[in-house]
């Protein structure tokens, strides 16, 4: 029999703000063992405490200790925090849950479900804890586990320490600590964070992921590392929906490779650009290791360096005329063209004079055959030599005609100049300016600069070989111990292979020479510079003895240099004006000053060897003595020894960290204990998705068609895709047209030099439509692709799920329906067994009843046999036998006792919106007022205390007790 249970918690202080209740159950006992009082309560029972329903098979209930142990089908209801497990011991004074079990699982309203074997939770805080191994996996398949942990309702918040391991997205994830706010999305890691994807692995000791947004922040100490390359950075962002990085405070990334770091204050990777941008105080470090000469570091600094890729299909027409525009004037030889048509113009002359005069025909050949042959001398040329040396007497000597250009008859990469790709893909590696790259390992080189052939620049439709530019803006400085560079700004594509300096650029070279210029154009082999073009006010100053300066100005020059970076050979083009300091018995006494069309100079071991004018040269000696300050300068004359880098301080104050790849592999890699124990088999299944993908990704790479790059251009090595690699600076991908370069300057052609135009050949150039077509369908290819490849990899995804969906599906509604048939078994067994106990108690009452209605049928008999007898004894009449009439209080409580039987149990169960006390059924006029039932209560207390059944304390005998209980 159960009536309304209502105890409070908080009973010994007097507090009675928190009451347990037991809402519905089908039976309640009071049960004594061993001194120990308890109820037992059958259910399904449901319990309310704390604004938390507690619901259990079996429940048993200490009033003394204020503990309820409940068995079976646990569930605790709170809000919208769902807990289960097999058993629950509730400690009603602390507020406390105890759930132990086989398995203890919590599920919040977004379906994040974590599961473990000991779990504590305080219905009044709303928190839950776990000590012993458990894992959480939300909606979309992103698992965290740890040894230790705790939820917190209120605020929506996981906490995970000791062991923690993520994966999300192919990202797996160790720390130490970690905390994910449900409600936002996000997770905050702790220290000693480490990420890995694929053989990618960054670590921190601090950031979070915002999964709502796709980013991710790792601070305090980033560390990230591929295969070659290497990061450090304070920060480093990556957004995952653009696949952008943005590295911040003190970055390094170093490419073991190719022997080259790059150091900034922040470095930013735009991937649809394939652009890497770097600012705050950014400078390249490379280390140059040539064969046969001793290694050497170059330093470079500007205030912001940019560096992005195009497809070569996407790259406007009018660039790559540009670039070939600027190869042509550069390869050209004024100096060797010049003497050519002057050589050939005076032979026809000689030709024609001896056609027009036989007798001079004889004569001249008569004299040839006589005397050895010399090389024709154009009229004009008027040749000299400076005395830089002692002997004067060569001076009217002819100057041998130069050798042929060492750079017409280069290798066909004679300019070629790699950039490396460590930019493109985790690297910020510059152009191969002074030696900046491997040359054994070219990624993009652009056309050959000397010997490419004249269609060697066009753009073959549907080419994605990548084409890489570099702008270093702002305050450009380079050093390296035999050559030294500064200017405002300097640009370099691969088009062309060429480096442009702009706005005054300066080279400092040997220690004593300053090149100097409106702008300059240097073409780099081997690592070394091979030849420098000065355009436009060009001027070079040698620094012979203090106060004493050879100089050279003209419109334009060209330098060559030997394979150690110094100066061999110097063209000097139009309105050349020069100074030459003469010794005379190792004394600078003598100042030679020269003007001439053009000059052209030999150099060796530093000094001049033989200088040539051309075309009408004016030359006039003058002791230095007599000279003024004035006179010993040409007009723009500006020595600026102050303005060079003096060493690698001066380029930047960065500290190159050594690598650090060792101790980061031996980290452990993140392990998923817990997530195997709680759910079986899904890392299993993530790892063979992963695998499967890969594999796929491979076979279509396998399967698609081969790109025959052009003869001049060098095959990049495979580029790592963005995808495959979110921790670094991800690799090019397509990007979309870049701006043609804004600050590149027209080339100054050279007036005097005669040479064929690139432009001529016949090989066919594609219209503007047409370029724009192959374009289109190089994308739309391209996009098709990548459409492809996601669609496939989802369905796949997708595929693997539904699978696994399905087979726990079945699971479950076969373990429901075993239950269910269980549940209804035990149902009937419980109904038929309640049936025989109510029919015994029936026929109790009953018997009962009929044993008082006689004892009061006789009494009234009795009495009315009493009065009769009176009556006679006084001599009236006998009146007739009383009709002996049923007691009406009787019959009213026969008519409860009748109601009470048919009862049955499940009509005491009551209904979620009832009230929190179980009343018992009684007829409409018994129960219409509460005083009423109390009445009713009191007197069948009565009753059974008359009967015996009661003791005067209102409690059961104990003979009575047992004999119920057997019942």
């Amino acid at each position: 029999m159960l009536c309304g249970q209502r105890v409070s918690a908080q009973e010994k202080s007097g507090q009675v703000d928190s009451l347990v209740s037991l809402l519905s159950a089908k039976s309640l006992r009071q049960v004594e063992e061993n001194g120990i009082q308890y109820r037992k309560v059958i259910g399904p029972a449901r319990f309310f405490h704390n604004n938390t329903y507690l619901i259990c098979d079996t429940a048993y209930w200490f009033l003394n200790t204020e503990i309820i142990d409940a068995i079976g089908n646990v569930k605790i209801l709170q809000n919208e925090t769902v807990l289960t497990g097999d058993s629950l011991r509730y400690i009603v004074n602390s507020d406390l849950a105890q759930f132990r079990g086989h398995l203890v699982q919590l599920e919040d309203k977004d379906h994040n479900v974590l599961r473990t074997r000991h779990l504590d939770y305080n219905t009044k805080d709303s928190v839950a804890v776990f000590n012993y191994g458990g894992a959480l996996k939300d909606a979309e398949g992103q698992v965290i586990e740890s040894t230790t942990g705790s939820y917190d309702s209120k605020v929506k918040t996981f906490t995970f320490s000791e062991n923690v391991n993520m994966f999300t997205d192919s990202i797996f994830v160790k720390t130490s600590r970690l905390q994910y706010h449900t409600d936002t999305n996000m997770a905050i890691f702790g220290y000693g964070t480490d990420a890995w994807k694929d053989e990618n692995m960054l670590s921190a000791n601090a950031g979070w992921y915002d999964r709502a947004n796709e980013i991710f922040l790792f601070n305090r100490q980033v560390h990230a590392m591929g295969d070659a390359r290497e990061a450090w950075s304070d920060s480093l962002y990556f957004y995952r929906n653009t696949m952008d990085i943005d590295l911040r405070g003190n970055v390094q990334l170093s490419d073991s490779l190719r022997n080259v770091t790059a150091l900034a204050g922040r470095v930013e990777y735009t991937d649809s650009l394939s652009q890497v941008v770097m600012t705050r105080l950014p400078a390249i470090v490379s280390v140059v290791d040539t064969t046969g000469q001793p290694r050497d570091t170059v330093y470079m600094s500007s205030l912001k360096m940019v560096y992005h890729t195009k497809p070569k299909c996407t790259i406007p027409p009018s660039d790559t005329l540009a670039a070939a525009t600027r190869l042509k004037d550069v390869n050209a030889d004024a100096i060797t063209a010049y003497r050519q048509k002057a050589a050939e113009d005076a032979r026809k002359a000689a030709e024609e004079a001896i056609q027009n005069d036989p007798e001079q025909m004889a004569r001249r050949m008569m004299e040839q055959a006589s005397q050895p042959s010399q090389p024709a001398t154009p009229p004009e040329e008027k040749p000299s030599t400076p005395a830089k040396t002692a002997d004067r007497s060569k001076e009217a000597e002819t100057p041998p005609s130069p050798e042929p250009d060492p750079a017409l008859a280069a290798s066909p990469d004679s300019a070629m100049m790699s950039v490396p790709d460590s930019l493109r893909g985790a690297m910020a590696s510059m152009p191969d300016s002074l030696g900046m790259v491997n040359r054994n390992e070219p990624l993009m080189a652009g056309a050959d600069s000397l010997s490419a052939p004249t269609d060697s620049l066009i753009v073959e439709p549907g080419d994605s070989t990548k084409v890489g530019f570099l702008s270093a803006i702002g305050k450009v400085k380079l050093y390296r111990e035999d050559i030294q560079i500064a200017c405002d700004s300097l640009e370099y594509t691969d088009l062309d292979s060429l480096i442009r300096m702009y706005k005054d650029p300066i080279v400092w070279n040997e220690g004593n020479r300053q090149y100097r210029s409106d702008s300059l154009f240097a073409v780099i082999r081997n690592q070394s510079f091979e030849k420098a073009s000065l355009m436009s006010n060009a001027f070079v100053i040698i620094e012979e003895a203090p106060s004493c300066y050879d100089q050279i100005r003209a419109s334009e020059m060209l330098a060559y240099f030997d394979k150690n970076n110094n100066l061999e050979r110097f063209d000097a083009l139009g309105e050349v004006n020069a100074v030459f300091y003469l010794k005379e018995d190792s004394t600078y006494a003598t100042v030679n000053k020269s003007q001439a069309k053009m000059l052209y100079a030999l150099f060796a071991d530093g000094d001049i060897k033989e200088v040539s004018y051309f075309d009408t040269p004016k030359s006039d000696a003058y002791p230095l003595a007599q000279m003024t300050s004035d006179d010993r300068v040409l007009k723009g004359f500006n020595w600026e020894p102050d303005s060079r880098p003096k060493g690698p301080e001066d380029i930047t104050s960065y500290v190159i960290r050594p690598s650090q790849k060792e101790q980061y592999r031996r980290r452990p890699r993140a392990t998923y204990t817990q997530t195997d124990r709680f759910f079986p088999g899904y890392m299993a299944g993530v790892y063979k998705q992963i695998e499967e993908r890969e594999k796929a990704e491979r076979e279509r790479k396998a399967s698609a068609p081969e790109e025959t790059p052009p003869e001049d251009v060098p095959v990049s090595p495979e580029d790592t895709s963005a995808a495959e690699n979110p921790l670094l600076p991800p690799s090019d991908t397509s990007s979309v047209a870049a701006p043609v370069d804004s600050l590149a300057v027209p080339s100054v052609s050279d007036s005097l030099a005669v040479s064929a135009d690139s432009l001529s050949s016949p090989a066919k150039v594609l219209t503007e439509k047409e370029m724009k077509k192959a374009e289109r369908e190089a994308a739309r290819k391209l996009r098709l692709d990548k459409q492809a490849a996601r669609v496939a990899a989802k369905e796949a995804r997708w595929a693997v799920k539904d699978s696994l969906d399905a087979v726990a599906l079945q699971a479950k509604l076969d373990k429901k329906q075993a239950k269910l048939r269980r549940r209804t078994l035990r149902t009937l067994e419980r109904q038929r067994a309640q049936d025989e106990v109510d029919a015994e108690k029936l026929a109790g009452y009953v018997e009962r009843y009929a044993k008082k209605k006689q004892k009061q049928d006789e009494r009234a008999a009795a009495k009315a046999a009493a009065k009769a007898a009176k009556d006679a004894e006084k001599g009236s009449a006998a009146p007739a036998a009383p009709t002996v009439n049923e007691d009406p209080e009787i019959a009213r409580m026969k008519s409860m006792y009748d109601s009470l039987m048919n009862v049955r149990p499940d009509s005491l169960m009551a209904a979620p919106d009832s009230s929190l006390s179980v009343r018992m059924t009684a007829p409409e006029d018994t129960l219409s007022a509460p005083l009423q039932q109390r009445r009713f209560e009191e007197k069948q207390v009565r009753i059974l205390k008359e009967e015996g059944e009661l003791t005067e304390k209102g409690e059961l005998k104990k003979e009575e007790f047992l004999k119920r209980e057997e019942d």
